[in-house]
This record gives C-alpha cells, structure tokens and sequence, in this order.
C-alpha cells in the first residue's frame, strides 16, 4: 500500500494498492476499491470537502489527471498532455491541481510544476521555470512549498550533495525562499492549517522520520521517532490531527494528541481479488541442453525445472521442486546428467542417471554455499570443473569427491578442458581488469601459468579435441576488433610456439567450436544481424558459410554434426541438413515460490558480488530474513519491485538499481494516444486569464526558421480559425499536431496581425534544442569574455571523447583558456581518455629553422590541452565525471567550480534474474590514491563553491558559470 493521503477531517483514508485506489477509515477495517482499471491509478487526494479523489493514471497510454467520486463513479479526465502529468497537491478550495512533468526544458531530472483548473478544461501553466516536485499549496493560495534534488527513496543514511532540499515559492512576487538545507534528505512538505508552519520528512536522525517546522525561527520538532525503517507520508488531514504513512511493509495512523505511539492499521476487504497465487506459462524454449548419445532423446531446462523430449515430441517433466534446476550436460559416455539446484542460498550441482524418462540415482556433487555455475566434464569423464563465488575455479573427480581450487580469480571466467584431463585454459581479469589465457593445472598442484600475457582484452579459450591447438579470441589489433587466435601446442602440452591469427575477415568470432575432427572451427558473427554459422580451417584460409541460422554450440561429434540450439530450441546441424526439437510444454507453479527464488538470488548475487564484503557493515542474512516474506507475499510485480528497493537502500550505495520484468497478466495494451506536439513556442503563464503572449521562440525549431517568424513578446491570436487566450487548452490544436499544418494568426506588438502556417515539433526535438540553446548561451558568453573556449562533456562515451578530443585540438591553436562543463553528466567509462587530454607532459619543445616554438603533434597520443583550465561540476555530476574531477583536484590540474559532486562512484555489472528482471550490481569500488577515501558517498569537493538555486534558473541566470569565468580571468593574468 502506498501514497496514502488523508480526508480533510481526518476520518477518511485513499491509497494505491495492486495498482488500484482504495479507501478505508483511519482506525483501519474494511478497504473498498474506488474503481477498478486495467491500468495503474496512483497519487490520490481528496478534495478539500470529501466528495471527490484526484488522482493520477495511465489509462489513456500515458500519465493523466483523474477525478472520481469518493464512492465510485465515472472518472473524469482533466489533462491530456502526452508527455504526462503527476499529481502533487491541490488548491485551498480545491477547484485547481499543481502537477508534474517534464516538457521542454533539458537537464537532468528538469520536471516542471504545473497549474491545472480542475472545473473547466484549461490550458496547464507553469509555475516557474526551475525543477521541482512534491509541491504543497498554502491555506491562502499565495505560496508553495516545494523540494528539490533528493536520493533514491529508500535508501538509507545517505548524506551528499544530492539530498533534497525544502523550498517555498511565492506566488505573486515571484520570490523563492530556502526553507530546509541539510546534508541529508528534507522532503515531502505540507503546509500546517495556520500557513504559519509545515511538516516534512527529514532523514537528519539516520532515519527518515516526520518533523513539524512551525516558523523560522523556530527550532524543528520530531513527530515521529522511528529507527531503522524511515517513515514515508504524503497528505495529511488538513488540521494536522491525523497522518497516516508508510513503513515497513504497512501503514500507521498517528495523531499527535492522542496517540502515544504510530498505530498499525489492519485492513481487511471483501472485494474479489484477482487470483495471482500461480504463475503459468507455456514453454517454447530451453536455457540449456544435451542429447543422449542416441541423439533421440534430450534433455533441456526450462522454467526451473528439468524436462524430458524424445525426437518425436514426447515431453515430461523430469523434476518438480521449489528450486531451480538448469545447466544440464551429459557425461561423455552418457552415463550420467550433471545439472545445478539452485534454491536461493545453497546452488549446488547434482548428478543422475537417465532411465526411462526418469531421473534414478541421484546424487549430490558439491557441497557449500557460494554459487556455481558452467560445470564442465572433462573429456575423459574422469573429472569436472566449474566456476564458484565471484570466479574461482574448482576442479574434483567426477562424483564430486577431492574438490580443490585451479584458479583463484575476483571476476568470473571462461575455461575449456584440454582433451587429456591434465589442464584447463581459463580467460581470467588480472587486478587490472586484464584478461589474459592462463594455463591450470587440474589437480592444482602447479601454480598456473600466463600463457599471452598481453594487454589486450583475450577471452573464449577452446582446446581442440586433438590437443594440438588452443584457439581463443582476443583484440590486439588499435580497433579493438576481436579477432581469432590460435596457439600450438607440443607433444607434453607445452605451448610450441607463439599464438597467430586465424583470419576472419571482418567477422567478429563468437560462440567459437572445433570440428570434432581438429581441422577446422565453427563461428558465427558478432553482429547478430548476420544469421550464418561460419567454418573456417585451422591453418587458415577462405571462410566457408555453413548455414544461415545462428544458435549457441553444445558440442560437435566425430561423425560431423554440430549439436546446439537454434533459437533456443535444441537442434542438430550435419552436411547442410538442420533436424529441430520443437519444444512445447506448460508450467503451473505456486508463485510465491518463483518470488521467493528470484528474491533469494537477488540477496545472494549482491552478497557475494557486491564491492563491499561487509556490505556496508550490514547483517546481510538478517536483511533478507527480513525482507524476503514480503517479496514472496507481492501480489504485482511492482510490489516486487519495491521491496527489492528496500533492500537496496540498507546497503546505502549508488549503482543499484532493479528492472523488473511485469508479469504476464500486468501487460496491458495501451490505447493508441496522439501524441501532443510541441508549436517550438513558449507561452507566457498567468494564473489570471489574458491573451496568449509568446515568452521565447526556441532556435532551430521550424517556426523559428520562417520568414517573418514570430518573436517574444508578439501574441497568438488564432489558431486553425480559433480565437485563443492563455487558458484555452491548447491540447485542441497541438495532440497529433506533428503531422499537421496549423494557421497561426500573429499580432504584432504594434497591433498588425499576420498569418503563418505552423510546423510543430517532437518534445524529444524540443528538449534537444533548448540543451543546444543554453549551450550557446553559455559558449557566447566565455568568448566574449576573452580569447576562452567553452565546452560541456555531456557524458563519458568513446563519441563524446572523440568530438571533445577534435575541439580540444582546434582550440589548442588560438585559444587562452577553457572551462569544462561536466554539470550533469551522468558518468561512462571513458574518464582516463578524456584525462589524457589535459593531463600530458609539457617535458621539451621544439623549433624548427626559421620557425615558431612548438611540438609535433604526430608525436602526441592525443591532441593535448596544456592552459588554463577550470571544470564545472554540480551535485548530478556522477559515476565516471566525478574520477574526472576527482583527478582534476588530485593531480592539481585545474580548479573545480559548482557544487561538490554526487559522491556515487563504483563499477557496476548487469545481471538477469530469471523470471524477476535485471539486477546493476556495484561490483568495484574506486578509492582515491591520495587519502584512500572511497568515492562512493565522497563526492569532488569544489576549489570554489557556488550554488545554482531554483531562483537562479527561473530567472536564467547561471552564477556557476559567471564564477568560473573569473577564476579562468585570473588564471590566465598570471600567464601573460
């Protein structure tokens, strides 16, 4: 249950619950669902006097504002602008909503507020011109409070530049006011019935907890005292008596008055539910296979579980328990199936022989915790070997017996058997992060051996069956192209010579076999917009299409066929000739068990990868004790989801995120909207009624680039015929309006009238052109400060690397200085390159006869910038940006300006959880080299602190920008 708000007299409650609304009594009791709607309603309120729930939903395909009457009824929709709306709060008197979205202003998170008429249909006005959310409308109608920046949700004891902050917002004059800045989270306000004071959250204890604020001057007051899980509200009654929030897993009432302590609410209803305590499915295809040696029967796994097929058709199912079994392979002699159980907290591998269409003679092989995965038997059946935990190797006998480690390694690798049984090839990272090919021994009585010791990226060993060659890929060449390598090998397996290509062409190699035979491999392209299996021979030489099917090799035989799965559907590939095992089964399973695995594995997958091994100083196992019956208790995937953000927040870090895949019965098809288009003008905004004046026309939209196109300050006056004013809901003229032609009458400021035909524009153009309009602004005003170059870096990609080096090059030849603008960016990968660029070594000079001083820049890795320098950064300067600016402070290149920067600086990796979504693990951390602090929670504190308010960007000044142009004038007077 989430987002409850509270009736005015405090009696009544409305929430979200399994995408629905739904009220009840704040003394708890029966819960009656306002309406019941295939698409999710969320955010409700009610109207000042009971009758009605403002709400908002996705009904029509995108986020609109609702209202229903409180009992049920017909819902009335109230906005109709595509790029959608969410309900923050309503009027005093309850005729006007202020909503939010994002329209055309560019930024990071740029969501606007908005004013809506909820009793006629209106056209939205925007409040100001700056980011804002979880607004709050005083008594009198005159102020707003609002918040700004903020963390994830639910994540716990952040401190950092990003908290959010509480401001209030005057209407009439204009004027913005701080009313809470911390370090940590001051969120959600709502004004107290006096207009004097408001409550709000605040995490300034560790945990999120309710506060009242009654004037300025005064000292801040808890209402709630909770620890450990914070407390999440959302509308109060309207005299301040009653709050009803969120925490844990349910809902409490408190009224100050009265009640000594938060009151659980037990809620109960009649309602028919719908029934999601089993998860069915059909079954089209497998995660893994293997043949019997017959090639009639296979094995396969799907949906958790272990099927059987003959080459007729005829299916069973071979297991049926709450764990997850999967990564089937047959023994060579095909006496016994090797698979993985995997339950959540103990994946162990199993072995069992095949009799009948039956599993007999179980027999579990390994034995503790950590996960496993890619067991492999060797050639001679006599061992197997597999990977465990964060990518150690193990090896044991082939019932599991004498387990020992190959290979220890903090990234999971890729290894192949030699046929003998003696070795194992392991692509393995170095600390590094360099993959190199090592040579084990599989008794691990040898250390193992560096076998390319290379720098480039090498990686899918494959032995060939005759021992002779090991083949693997590996991308040495200045593109970073992966290409096919192979390394001879000698009669005791010593390699005999140095590793060679074997050409492919422009063929980037995957999913790489040999023939069985040893003379050949079998490839297929790493664009997987090439469907062929390809063949080429071991020395060398043409490559050769087999097939045009793509699929994922299990095992090549010596009589020629190739066994694989081919759309994920086992198959069989020999002399041009495909046989296919079409699957076709269906499962019916208790859902809370798929939830309780797929919780487990999410647990288990940060447990052992995540960078931190003491998780944060969290008790890990008590976390999921904790969590885990409300995950397995979800009754929508969204519902999943949260509890999965719960999570998250105890382990108090960036780069966690989750995306939850919907279920079956969630995905509904929206109906088909017009989109609204954007005229490429903005209006001026006015609470009062008056004509529709133009406040800006945004450069290089189409109507900005018409003869005799309009200007700011000039008013539309008709359109398509239609006389217009600033109300007129201009969704009229504009929803499908990308496809039309619109009249336009303009009035002049001196009273003429013109007509002009009206191309609208995408909001995503919009949004692109307002970025490329405040980067002109900024780039016009550092030139006209002097001889200086401006240059945002929007992100850390290789693209964004390549265009900066190019103007880095071009500037180096006249300009004085330069300021960097990093505010925003969002993070990448290439921070070091782009170092590179600034950081090289002025060590000599050069001057050739009768010429100037200089340096070849042919001699030069990059083009190098060696003047004056200064880095914007801001509190959404995050991941890769901020090692940028940490390196700029470190290596004392350049000084920072802004504010300090997000402090969320850790590798991460993606993950799929089969049957839940994906999973972003933090995997690495980044400490600097200095001090040894961690970047994470630490983010670049400026040389030069300036804050950006709400004011600020309303009124479209940039004070950050305005100082690092004076710290790059002193700068470059030092220089003269």
């Amino acid at each position: 249950m989430t987002a409850p708000a509270v009736s005015a007299d405090g009696k009544s409650m409305v929430f979200e619950w399994i995408n629905d609304l739904w009220t009840a009594s704040t003394d708890g009791g029966e819960a009656v669902c306002v309406e019941h709607n295939p698409a999710r309603d969320t955010y409700p309120q009610f109207t000042p006097n009971g009758k009605r729930i403002v709400f908002s939903s996705g009904r029509t395909g995108s986020m609109q504002i609702f209202s229903i009457p409180a009992g049920g009824g017909e819902a009335i929709q109230h906005t109709h602008q595509t790029q959608g709306n969410e309900l923050e709060c309503l009027s005093p008197d309850g005729s006007h909503a202020i909503t939010r979205g994002i329209r055309e202003r560019s930024g990071f998170r740029a969501t606007s507020l908005f004013t809506i008429n909820l009793t006629t249909e209106e056209r939205e006005q925007r409040l100001f011109d700056a980011t804002g959310d979880e607004a709050s409308w005083s008594p009198d109608g005159t102020r707003v409070l609002f918040s700004t920046g903020g963390e994830q949700l639910y994540r716990k004891g952040y401190k950092g530049s990003r908290a959010s902050q509480i401001w209030q917002y005057e209407i009439s004059t204009g004027r913005f006011e701080c009313k809470v800045a911390e370090e940590t989270d001051a969120r959600t306000p709502v004004w107290q019935a006096d207009g004097k004071g408001f409550y709000y959250l605040s995490s300034r204890t560790g945990t999120l907890n309710l506060w009242s604020q009654s004037g300025d001057s005064a000292a801040p007051v808890a209402i709630t005292r909770e620890t450990g899980d914070g407390v999440f509200s959302r509308m109060p009654s309207a005299d301040g008596s009653t709050f009803v929030f969120r925490r844990g897993f349910g809902l409490f009432r408190l009224r100050p008055k009265t009640d000594t302590t938060p009151l659980p609410l037990t809620l109960w209803t009649r309602e028919k539910l719908p029934d999601v305590s089993r998860d069915r499915k059909k079954i089209t295809s497998a995660a893994s296979a293997d043949f019997t040696a017959d090639l009639d029967q296979v094995v396969f796994a799907a949906a958790g579980e272990l099927w059987w097929m003959k080459r007729s058709g005829e299916t069973k199912r071979l297991t049926e328990t709450a764990a997850a079994e999967g990564d089937v392979k047959f023994s060579p002699d095909g006496q016994w199936l090797y698979f993985l159980r995997d339950d959540g907290l103990t994946p162990n591998y199993f072995r069992a022989e095949l009799k009948e269409s039956s599993l007999a003679n179980e027999q579990q092989i390994t034995r503790d915790s950590f996960t496993k995965i890619d067991l492999k038997p060797s050639p001679d059946g006599k061992k197997i070997a597999w990977v465990e935990g964060t990518g150690n190797v193990f090896a044991a006998a082939a019932d599991g017996s004498d387990p020992h480690l190959v290979f220890k390694c903090w990234d999971r690798p890729t290894f192949d058997w030699h046929p003998g049984g003696q070795w194992l090839a392991i692509a393995a990272e170095d600390q590094n992060s360099n993959r190199d090919i090592w040579l084990g021994d599989a008794d691990g009585k040898l250390a193992p051996l560096n076998l390319t010791r290379n720098p480039a990226f090498e990686g899918s060993p494959r032995w060939s069956p005759d021992g002779k060659w090991l083949a693997f890929s590996a991308k040495r060449n200045a593109g970073g192209i992966s290409q096919l390598w192979g390394m001879e090998f000698g009669a005791k397996g010593i390699p005999a010579d140095k590793a060679r290509i074997i050409s492919t062409g422009d063929i980037e190699p995957t999913q790489v076999i040999w023939a069985a035979n040893s003379e050949s491999l079998l490839f297929q392209n790493q664009k997987l917009s090439d469907p062929n299996l390809y063949s080429i021979s071991a020395a060398g030489g043409d490559v050769k299409t087999l097939t045009a099917q793509r699929g994922v090799p299990i095992r090549t035989l010596k009589e020629g066929s190739l066994l694989w799965r081919v759309d994920q559907t086992p198959a069989i590939f020999k002399d041009a000739n495909s046989v296919k095992f079409p699957i076709s089964a269906s499962i019916d399973r208790p859902r809370s068990e798929v939830l309780t695995l797929a919780f487990r594995r999410i647990w288990k997958t940060l447990g052992e990868r995540f960078y931190d091994p003491t998780m944060n100083s969290t008790d890990w196992e008590a976390r999921r004790i904790k969590y885990e019956p409300a995950a397995a208790q979800s009754r929508t995937s969204r519902q999943f989801d949260r509890t999965v953000s719960q999570l998250f927040g105890e382990l108090n870090a960036s780069h966690l995120s989750f995306l939850r895949k919907p279920w079956p019965n969630e995905i509904v098809k929206a109906p088909k909207e017009e989109a609204t288009a954007h005229p490429g003008l903005v209006f001026r905004d006015a609470l009062s009624e008056g004509p529709l004046v133009i406040e800006r026309v945004i450069h290089g939209s189409s109507v900005a680039l018409i003869p005799d196109a309009p200007e700011p300050g000039e008013t539309v006056v008709r359109i398509a015929g239609e006389a217009v004013t600033n109300h007129t809901p201009l969704h009229r003229f504009f929803n499908g309006g990308l496809d039309r032609t619109l009249p336009v009458v303009i009035r002049a400021k001196d009273g003429q009238d013109r007509v002009i035909e009206l191309h609208c524009i995408s909001y995503a153009r919009a949004r692109s052109l307002d970025r490329k309009e405040k980067e002109t602004t900024a780039h016009n005003q550092v030139t006209k400060s002097g001889n200086f170059t401006y240059i945002p870096v929007h992100d850390m990609s290789m693209k964004t690397f390549t265009d900066l080096e190019l103007t880095v090059y071009r500037a180096s030849l006249d300009s004085a200085g330069m300021i960097l603008d990093f505010r925003n960016n969002g993070g990448g990968r290439e921070a070091d390159r782009m170092l590179s660029l600034f950081c090289q070594p002025v060590h000599s000079f050069t001057v050739p006869r009768d010429g100037p001083e200089g340096y070849p820049v042919d001699q030069l890795v990059h083009a190098a910038w060696n003047k004056p320098l200064v880095v914007l950064c801001n509190e959404n300067t995050f991941s890769n940006a901020e090692i940028f600016c940490h390196a700029m402070q470190e290596t004392k290149r350049a000084p920072l300006v802004g504010m300090t920067t997000a402090g969320g600086v850790i590798s991460a990796v993606k993950v799929t959880i089969p049957d839940a979504g994906k999973l972003q693990v933090p995997f690495r951390g980044w400490f600097q080299a200095g001090t040894r602090k961690n970047l994470d929670l630490n983010g670049a504190l400026p040389d030069f602190q300036v804050k950006l308010t709400p004011a600020d960007t309303d009124a479209g000044k940039d004070p950050q920008l305005e100082k690092a142009l004076e710290v790059l004038l002193e700068s470059t007077r030092g220089n003269r």
